[in-house]
């Protein structure tokens, strides 16, 4: 399992608090792909969001992200996604 942040970058035709609202109506499918608990998602700016996903299961998330609905529900808000795996720092 692992831990990802990523930035959601909004187009200009969009907004981050239309983003966010379907992003919220997508929890009961994120929800197979990591701990819908620990997420942590925040505004940046008005086009930025950035979220952190914890425990998730990136096979799962690769079919999830490719499946031609999950493009279809993005693509009139989100101009990209840049995506980071975050690793904690030892003692």
């Amino acid at each position: 399992m692992a831990t990802i942040c990523f930035e959601v970058h909004v187009k200009e035709s969009s907004s981050y608090a239309e983003w966010k609202r379907v992003f919220d109506d997508h929890a009961p499918t994120r929800a197979k792909i990591c701990d819908e608990s620990k997420i942590i998602v925040g505004s940046v700016s008005e086009k930025l969001g950035v979220v952190i996903l914890k425990e998730v299961d990136m096979e799962k998330m690769k079919e999830m992200t490719d499946d031609p609905d999950f493009q279809k529900m993005i693509e009139p808000m989100v101009e990209k996604h840049v995506i980071y795996t975050l690793n904690p720092l030892g003692p």
